[in-house]
């Protein structure tokens, strides 16, 4: 048999049928691969397993925007052109708006903390409802400042309440001072 110089192979396959070529291949040593570090200066496109993966860091913080969306990842092509650099702006800026609206929705929470609404079943507290924030619309390209933000916060009840005849239901507003005083509307 005669040597014969191999200049790139890709082994692709179930796991269990690599393992069986390898161990028959390499291990046997019907041919000798060279060290991919030997190759890597002819193949710019290879890079080694033991390299920084300069794309990981990225992957990492578009994981974290998608959990703090709760998203669900999916596959999407890449644009033509696009790059580390650029990926990594748009993740900066996008994370960079998300801190912004948490200490914004933050805030508004701060503001309403002494207001609490319930549901009330003749006269006993059924359920305390739910503080819930919506970012207020502001069309693109308009100022902010020609939209009213009063309804930005609102109650929401948590569960669905199934209203039983002969009860009286009613909806309170509790306000708590800084010394304690409560007024109930």
């Amino acid at each position: 048999m005669s040597v014969q110089a191999m200049k790139f192979v890709t082994v692709t396959g179930p796991l269990p049928e690599f393992e069986a070529v390898v161990r028959q291949c390499v291990v046997d040593r019907p041919f000798h691969p060279e060290s991919v570090l030997q190759v890597m200066h002819r193949n710019n496109h290879l890079r080694s397993l033991n390299m920084p993966n300069q794309v990981m860091p990225l992957l990492r913080q578009a994981e974290e925007v998608l959990t703090r969306l709760e998203l669900e990842p999916e596959y999407r092509p890449f644009a033509e052109g696009a790059d580390l650099e650029e990926g990594q702006r748009y993740l900066d800026d996008l994370t960079q708006q998300l801190d912004q609206m948490d200490q914004w929705e933050e805030a508004l929470r701060q503001e309403a903390r002494p207001l609490q609404v319930g549901l009330f079943r003749d006269n006993e507290l059924l359920l305390w409802y739910e503080l819930s924030i919506a970012q207020p619309y502001v069309p693109e390209g308009a100022n902010p400042e020609n939209y009213p933000q009063a309804e930005r916060a609102y109650w929401i009840r948590p569960e669905e309440v199934v209203m039983e005849p002969g009860h009286k239901y009613t909806e309170a507003c509790i306000y708590t001072d800084e010394l304690g005083r409560q007024l109930v509307r």
